[in-house]
Formats: C-alpha cells, structure tokens, sequence
C-alpha cells in the first residue's frame, strides 16, 4: 500500500527537475526549520495520506476500526454551505488522537503541527495525515482484536456535527414554515445538547424521548453519549422527518467508522399527542421538547400527556411548565404544576439556532410529595417546603448553574468541564396508603382532557398512523481492523 504511493511520489520529484512542478509549493511545519528540505522519511509519510486517480489528487484518513477510509477531493475549499472538510479532517484525527485507547499512539505535537498547517499545500496536509495513519497503523498492528467504546463527550459533539453536514444537504428548507406557530423549526446547538445530558444523568436502565424531534440530532446525539435502555423521537413535520431518515443511517456509518458504542434509538415520523405514542411517552424518564413557539393549547395537551409519567421523570424545555414555587391549592390541585420541581438554566450566548442572544432551558422533576401532603391535610404548601418527613428539596440532578459552561462557537471546540453525576435514591416511591389520591388526581385529568375534544398541533387533525413496531439499528460487532487495499 505504501510502497506504490512512495513511488508515485519519488518518480513524480524526479520528473519535476525536468519540466517544472506540478504539485503547490511545500509548506514547512512549524517543528522544521524555515527552509529546510522534505526529507525520504517526509515524502514516504506523505505517500501514506495521499494517491492520484485521473489527474485528481486526493487525501484520506484510516479508521480505527478497520472500516473503510475517508477520502476527500484536493482542494479543501470551503463549500458555500458552509462546510469546511479541512477542519472536519483536521478536527477528527485531533480528536480521536486524544481517546485514551489511541493517545500513547499519537505523535507529538501532533495538534500544534495540523494549527500550523496551510490548508492549500497538499504536500503539508498529507504529512499530517500521514502522520494519524501511521498511529493508526500501529494501533491496528499492536491491538488486533479491536473492542468499541464510549466516545468522549468532545468527540460525540464532532460526530454530530460530521453527521448533520452530510445529512442535512440543504438547510433552508427545515425553514419552509410559518413564523411563530407550531411549526416553527429550531435546534439546540451539540453543545447545549452535552449541557442538559450533564445535568439530568441519564441511567442505562431508563429511556429517553425528544417530543417534536425534528431531524433527529437530540435523540442522536444523547444515544452516543450515555448508555441508555432506548432514546425514541417524535416527529410530526414530514421535511425534518425525511431528512431524520438520512441522519440516522448516516450517524451509524460514521459511529461505526469511529469504533464508538451507541445506545439503541427509533426514530417516528407521527403526532406525538397520538394516543398511540402514549406508552412510549409514559415510560420515558427523561423528556425533551422544544416547545419555545408551542401555543398554549398544544403546550396543555403536552402537559396532559406527561401527567402520567412515574415520579423522577426529567423533562427538559425551552418553556417553563411550572413555576419554581409553585403553592398547592384546591384550585390547582389536578394542574402538572403542583408535582413539578423546576430548575432554570441559563446559557450564554450561540445556544440555539434561532437567537445568538443569551438563551434560558428548564428542567423540571415530576414529584408527588407536596401534592400528596396537599391531599392528605387540606393545607395549601409550597412545592419544595420542607414538610413532615421531606426536608426543603433541590433535586440533585438539577446541577446550580455552573459558570465555566459558557456555549459559544469557542466553547464547542472543547470538552465541557466535568460535573457531579447526580443521584436519584431521593425520589420516594408512593405509598400504598396515597394511591387513591394520585388515582383521583388522575381521574379528573382525564375528564378534563375528553372534554377538550382530540385536535392535532395547530387546531389540525393528526396524520400520524399506528407506529409501527419499533426497529433498532443493527447490533454493534466487535470490527478486527485491517488495513484497506490503495484506493
């Protein structure tokens, strides 16, 4: 494989004496001297990086779980979508040279030699590319029977960006909506994404599921990185929807390329306030929406629906469902307010994608006590009080506001700082002596809700069918990495 490159290289040197050269001048990295020759050892990494097909020069990275490589047409110009291939190579041999299975492997200074790099000069950037295919080959070569593993939270972030870049081919159609209404599309950036998994530790026996899931990051995203029963979305619009197909298969090609272990997850192009999909939201523990631009009507229907869900539920929002003192009264005792713990989140700026101002998520904690203590004395309380038996309550996987996560474009570039792994052993179950009061809070909701009469998002019915049974991705497989033949 590198013999062929290396003399490909050495006969091209060799013809250039006599009419000129044809490849972009040399950049010299920053650890030689200014001036100085590309020595053989230079030209034979190159070879190992670089390979000429009809004219068309090409660079290309190898996987270190002996999946195919990753090719990418010389030049590396930034295309008018906005994608730039010269950081995305650059970025995934920097970070995957920083997982702890591959760094004693890495060369040193490898991430200071591809910042110095000119990203026009082929013979620069197949040196460093070189450079990571031969770590990797050694890899390969040292541990033979190759095991997948948890990527870091850094490198999750990347994968999602590679995945929605080659995904998502024209963004501006996820904006064909009208303004302000349900409709409205909208995405929490990969790293306001890594902030909320931080702060609501999720379980691997428990679910999750994103309500209006749009082209499927969220529910992508959180399955690469936490080990989780099952991560389910919604989706009702049919434009995200499609392109939610493309992500997922395109998320298990790269995860597979990058030997990264991912939970299971399904994605559903449906209504979720279809009754069909009440189960799989039920059974959730953690809940995500994006109901920033929800009217009030779909945003009650959603509260309706998450009034079943089990005590220790997290559900995270951009709108509050209930204040952070909330008081219990007869007026409000059948409203989700009086069993919901809140907790307010503030981020700076580049959050979201429809504001670059500073930007505020909730998460709330489905808890019955202060309502069952409501039921029991016919004394209005305060949810979170101290009362007999619970002391004055902030649940531990409600993280304070922590200062050092900033998200912005600069902070997404590097790994969020680590946080106390909360606990959920607080959380009573209910006694058998208050299921009657819960089975009546229940019994009235219920009422109300068939009272409204059954509408889709919008005052429109709902086209969602039955939901299929769910299907998961193919089962991870333990990959013995070998070296691919010359492109």
């Amino acid at each position: 494989f590198g013999a062929g490159n290396l003399w490909w290289f050495l006969s091209h040197f060799f013809r250039a004496a006599e009419r000129g050269p044809e490849l972009p001048s040399l950049h010299i990295p920053a650890q030689m001297d200014d001036g100085a020759p590309w020595l053989p050892e230079h030209v034979e990494t190159m070879a190992h990086a670089t390979f000429e097909n009809k004219g068309k020069y090409h660079v290309f990275i190898l996987s270190p779980a002996g999946q195919e490589p990753m090719v990418y047409d010389w030049p590396l110009d930034e295309l008018a979508n906005g994608f730039d291939p010269f950081k995305e190579l650059m970025d995934t041999a920097c970070l995957l040279l920083e997982e702890p299975d591959l760094k004693p492997f890495a060369p040193p200074d490898f991430k200071l030699l591809t910042q110095s790099i000119d990203r026009r000069d082929l013979c620069a950037v197949g040196y460093a590319c070189g450079l990571y295919n031969k770590a990797i080959t050694r890899f390969s070569e040292e541990l033979p029977s190759f095991t997948a593993t948890r990527a870091s939270t850094a490198l999750v972030q990347h994968i999602m960006n590679i995945v929605y870049n080659h995904s998502v081919t024209d963004p501006l159609k996820l904006n064909n909506y009208n303004a302000w209404t349900e409709q409205t599309y909208g995405e929490f950036t990969s790293a306001t994404i890594s902030d909320f998994v931080r702060r609501v530790n999720i379980r691997p026996n428990e679910t999750f599921i994103d309500l209006g899931s749009g082209v499927g990051q969220v529910v992508l995203q959180v399955a690469a990185e936490v080990e989780c029963e099952c991560c389910y979305g919604i989706e009702k619009q049919d434009i995200p929807a499609d392109y939610a197909e493309t992500m997922q298969q395109v998320f298990v090609r790269f995860m597979n390329w990058f030997g990264k272990l991912y939970s299971k997850f399904h994605l559903i192009h449906g209504d979720f306030t279809d009754p069909n999909h009440q189960s799989i939201i039920c059974r959730a523990s953690v809940v995500f929406t994006n109901n920033f631009v929800f009217g009030p009507e779909l945003n009650q229907r959603l509260a309706d629906i998450l009034h079943d869900n089990d005590n220790g539920t997290r559900i995270v929002s951009s709108r509050e469902f209930a204040s952070p003192n909330t008081k219990i009264t007869a007026r409000n005792a059948s409203s989700i307010e009086t069993m919901l713990l809140c907790k307010s989140v503030k981020l700076t700026a580049n959050a979201v994608s429809w504001t670059s101002k500073a930007f505020t998520y909730f998460i709330h904690i489905i808890d019955r006590a202060w309502l069952v203590h409501f039921m029991n004395t016919k004394v209005p309380v305060t949810v979170g009080e101290a009362i007999p038996d619970r002391p004055a309550f902030l649940p531990q996987c409600i993280v304070e506001e922590d200062k050092n996560v900033v998200i912005n474009e600069a902070a997404q570039k590097r790994k969020l700082p680590p946080a106390p792994r909360a606990s959920l052993d607080e959380f009573p179950e209910e006694e058998d002596t208050d299921d009657d009061y819960v089975e009546e809070i229940k019994s009235r909701r219920t009422t109300s809700k068939r009272s409204r009469g059954k509408k889709g998002h919008g005052e429109t019915d709902s086209h969602a069918g039955e939901s299929p049974a769910p299907t998961e991705p193919d089962a991870l497989r333990t990959v013995t990495p070998t070296l691919p033949p010359p492109p």
